[in-house]
């Protein structure tokens, strides 16, 4: 089964990048009906179970719109304050993590990342690398596609995984700060640099200087297993045959028939949350957005903040540049940093506008969905 896994990428990637799935309706002159039938509309043709859209200014949420369902076989509405887990948009988190712990004088992102983890296999690779996909390290499938089930987290020893995975792949793909390669294996690593450095676990860490000092409620964001009574079920389309040989591969799934789709039932942890971990809603993370577009953020100072949205290396390949934690690219000349999500059950993206002041949010309940092509879509009715 092992020799599936690169065909499985493969489709994922090309299902989760395909072409036009609906088109705006321009005809309808009044922006908000215009993109609230757009969004409907996802819903109508089963795109998605339920999805939830915000776009923020540095003050506040100027649009905002929750649909379709968080739960289909008993019809309970998705809401915006609903919670699915974001997967790699945590990355954001880790970078954010990291240039905290610079301001405190405990790292520098230009330092080797040995100087951290004395064991690691990899030589001369500094922590910007990582935080920029440039270091060279591998992206393997971690372990059960990169998640263990809520039953077996009390027996799970991340350290000890960590360095079974490193040990099994202790070769550069290339030499730092030459190519571009994403990986999460480097940010499970950046996460066992903040915990060495802080001397808290990842989780403290993050729901300590970010989640809590924006204010921001453990319901709306954590790094726990989703609250079945707040969070929408992850599902996958029956109709898919990417999505149906996902389940063959996922061991220890439990899978239920709702309607159009198949909903996993198993509770999840990431093995290393500092790759994919948060659980969140348009909400928390329109918060999140707001205060890096504010002059002053609590977060970060202004001079991390700048170091935050430099552009570090560019991918010819894929037409987008890489700096700490986002890509960057553009949506009809309009530049954007963003960070997309994705894997068992969900699907999720965000991203900043620099010049237009903007950021946004998208999170849907199902895991092949063109989220760049919707969100183009979208972001682009307030662009005007």
């Amino acid at each position: 089964m092992k020799n599936y896994l690169p065909i499985f990428l493969l489709i994922l990637v090309l299902s989760c990048s395909k072409g036009d799935i609906l088109t705006m309706d321009n005809s309808i002159n009044d922006r908000e009906n215009r993109v609230s039938q757009y969004i409907d509309s996802l819903i109508e043709n089963n795109i998605t179970p339920g999805l939830q859209y915000a776009i923020i200014n540095e003050k506040d949420i100027i649009y905002s719109k929750a649909t379709g369902y968080m739960d289909v076989k008993n019809k309970i509405n998705m809401k915006l304050d609903t919670t699915m887990n974001i997967f790699s948009v945590t990355k954001l988190f880790t970078g954010v993590s990291i240039l905290q712990l610079q301001e405190q004088n405990k790292l520098n992102i230009y330092d080797d990342v040995s100087k951290y983890i004395k064991d690691i296999p990899y030589k001369n690779i500094k922590i910007i690398d990582i935080l920029s996909h440039s270091s060279g390290i591998p992206n393997p499938i971690i372990g059960n596609f990169f998640i263990h089930w809520k039953e077996e987290h009390k027996e799970f020893k991340r350290d000890d995984f960590l360095n079974e995975v490193l040990q099994k792949n202790n070769k550069l793909k290339f030499e730092p700060t030459k190519k571009m390669l994403y990986s999460n294996l480097g940010y499970a690593i950046l996460g066992k640099v903040i915990e060495n450095v802080s001397s808290l676990d990842y989780e403290t860490y993050v729901k300590t200087n970010i989640i809590k000092v924006l204010n921001i409620k453990d319901q709306d964001m954590s790094l726990e297993v989703r609250d079945l009574n707040l969070s929408a079920k992850p599902y996958i389309n029956k109709k898919s045959l990417m999505e149906n040989f996902m389940t063959l591969l996922l061991k220890g799934g439990k899978w239920q028939d709702e309607g159009n789709w198949k909903y996993l039932e198993r509770q999840f942890y990431f093995d290393f949350p500092s790759h994919g971990g948060i659980v969140a809603n348009s909400l928390s993370l329109s918060s999140f957005l707001k205060d890096l577009l504010q002059d002053k953020s609590k977060l970060l100072s202004n001079d991390s903040k700048r170091m935050f949205f430099t552009e570090i290396i560019r991918d010819d390949k894929k037409n987008r540049s890489v700096a700490i934690s986002w890509m960057v690219s553009s949506n009809n000349g309009n530049k954007y940093y963003s960070h997309q999500g994705g894997g068992v059950g969900y699907a999720s993206l965000v991203r900043i506008y620099p010049d237009k002041k903007l950021a946004s949010v998208l999170l849907v309940n199902t895991t092949t969905v063109d989220v760049i092509h919707i969100l183009d879509n979208l972001d682009y009715q307030f662009m005007k």
